[in-house]
């Protein structure tokens, strides 16, 4: 997963690219300071505490606390919308009109978040785990990469709490769904190559992730050829040293 340095956001605490989102009103203000009386420009007092929500967790210093900020603020987005489907896209620009900030950029910072706690907290994978249904159950026409990576941080994450037959399964209907993406070969893998990274609950399987590559080569579109080699390359190594 792209990695993101979490610490450096936290200490800069959404300022100017913030502040920068223009209103949908069509105003020159930014949404956040933006004086137009129409509803569009105006939040609600859950919209204002939702927004508090998700600013506070980037404020704040412990990461259990900041998570649980925002698993608040998602679950009053959740309720807000009444257990009824909606776009995704409406989602985002709820979060650039009224929260003046990338719903995208959010869901990576949690999922980044959720990754670190999860290491030394399991009870948190079941909070993760919640969310990461409901974003599915709850919003439709979701973006094709958001949701891959939603499903890869969700097949990882077994991997780490030391399920390795449910994130093979998750993988396995990833892998189902969008067949070409090598990229999903390379994450599948990484769990077996190294008992390390988040992934000691997992043994290393040298073979089992030099298969999972090969995969890759047969059935994939090959876009990070060299980097399959390489891994497979790796991998061949530590089996014949082993």
């Amino acid at each position: 997963m792209r990695k993101r340095n979490l610490t450096k956001q936290k200490e800069a605490a959404m300022p100017k690219e913030m502040k920068k989102c223009a209103c949908s009103c069509g105003s020159e203000n930014s949404a956040e300071k933006c004086s137009d009386e129409t509803p569009a420009a105006k939040s609600s007092p859950e919209e204002v505490k939702i927004s508090e929500l998700i600013h506070g967790g980037y404020e704040e210093e412990n990461d259990k606390k900041a998570a649980d900020l925002w698993l608040n603020a998602w679950n009053k987005i959740v309720k807000a919308h009444g257990g009824k489907k909606h776009d995704f896209y409406t989602l985002c620009e709820t979060f650039h009109v009224k929260f003046s900030m990338d719903a995208y950029q959010w869901l990576e910072d949690m999922d980044e978040m959720f990754s670190e706690i999860l290491c030394d907290d399991e009870k948190y994978f079941q909070k993760w785990m919640k969310f990461q249904a409901e974003l599915l159950e709850n919003f439709t026409d979701i973006d094709e990469d958001v949701l891959k990576d939603v499903k890869t941080s969700f097949a990882l994450n077994h991997f780490k709490i030391g399920d390795a037959a449910g994130g093979d399964k998750i993988f396995a209907e990833l892998i189902n769904q969008f067949p070409e993406d090598d990229l999903l070969y390379l994450y599948w893998s990484e769990p077996y190559e190294e008992e390390a990274g988040g992934y000691e609950k997992i043994p290393a399987d040298y073979n089992k992730a030099l298969g999972i590559l090969q995969k890759a080569l047969d059935e994939s579109d090959r876009d990070n050829l060299e980097e399959i080699e390489d891994a497979m390359k790796a991998l061949k190594k530590k089996i014949k040293k082993n």
